[in-house]
C-alpha cells in the first residue's frame, strides 16, 4: 500500500518541479522581450532621422522600420511642418 503512494508522491513532486521550471522560463523570456521592446523604442528617434534623409532607399527602409517600432512617433513626425521629401528629392521627382 505504501509503494503506490510513494510513486504518486514522486510523480507529483516531479510535476510541480516541471511546472516551476516552465514558469521560470516564461518569466525569463517575457523579461527579455520587454527589454528588447524598450531598446527598439529607444532606437526609433535615430531611425526617424535616417527616414528624413536624402538617400531614398535608406529613408524608405528607415521609415518602414520606424513605423513598426513606434507608429505614434511616425504619425507625430509626419504631422510636423516641413515633413515630406527634402528639396533634393523634390527636384529629382519634378
Amino acid at each position: 500500500m505504501t509503494r503506490p503512494i510513494k510513486g504518486i508522491a514522486l510523480a507529483s513532486g516531479l510535476v510541480v518541479m516541471l511546472i516551476g521550471f516552465a514558469l521560470a522560463v516564461t518569466v525569463w523570456s517575457y523579461r527579455n522581450a520587454v527589454d528588447a521592446r524598450d531598446r527598439a523604442l529607444d532606437a526609433a528617434p535615430a531611425v526617424l532621422r535616417v527616414a528624413r534623409g536624402d538617400e531614398f532607399d535608406a529613408a524608405r527602409a528607415a521609415a518602414s522600420a520606424a513605423a513598426m517600432l513606434d507608429p505614434a512617433a511616425v504619425r507625430a513626425a509626419v504631422a510636423r511642418p516641413g515633413a515630406g521629401p527634402s528639396r533634393s528629392q523634390r527636384s529629382v521627382s519634378s
